[in-house]
């Protein structure tokens, strides 16, 4: 019995420090910049992706904002996520609108930008033409021909 207990506390050691070089990668990553072709189309829509704000994995696909929260909130985000992204959202523009009106304060500034941060990390973790959306996909299964021819329709993705 106590060598089981001494192989969980180890494997919960092992697990500990994984999770913390992971979160130091991904700490490391929000540095990181890459580099857009000028002709470069969003992933979703097809109109250039430096026509609005962006996401860019670093895969190097790209995609408006609006285009990837469109999608992540139709096809891949559980209920739970859907709602925190509506709550983060309108907890900004309403923090945006208080700052416009009042001076605004450092700490509202940090509050936005975590907000920001949070719903960035909700909307853009990976990659949805090949990381893990894409891998969920697969799982999902496909719909019957009865539903309409529109929902074979795949939107154009490759660039």
């Amino acid at each position: 019995y106590h060598e089981q207990i001494e192989d969980l506390k180890q494997g919960m050691e092992e697990a500990t420090k994984s999770a913390e070089l992971i979160r130091k990668d991904i700490t490391d990553l929000r540095g990181r910049f890459g580099f857009v072709r000028s002709n470069q189309k969003c992933g979703f829509c097809r109109q250039p992706v430096l026509a609005a704000g962006l996401y860019l994995f670093p895969c190097q696909h790209g995609f408006h904002i609006s285009c990837q929260e469109q999608w992540m909130l139709q096809q891949h985000l559980c209920d739970a996520d859907k709602r925190r992204v509506r709550e983060l959202k309108a907890a900004i523009i309403a923090e945006e609108a208080r700052g416009a009106h009042n001076s605004a304060s450092d700490g509202a500034e940090v509050g936005v930008e975590r907000m920001r941060q949070e719903l960035d990390d909700i909307l853009a973790s990976d990659c949805p033409l090949c990381g893990s959306p894409a891998i969920d996909m697969v799982a999902k299964p496909l719909p019957a021909l009865a539903q309409g021819p529109a929902f074979w329709d795949l939107p154009p993705m490759r660039q």
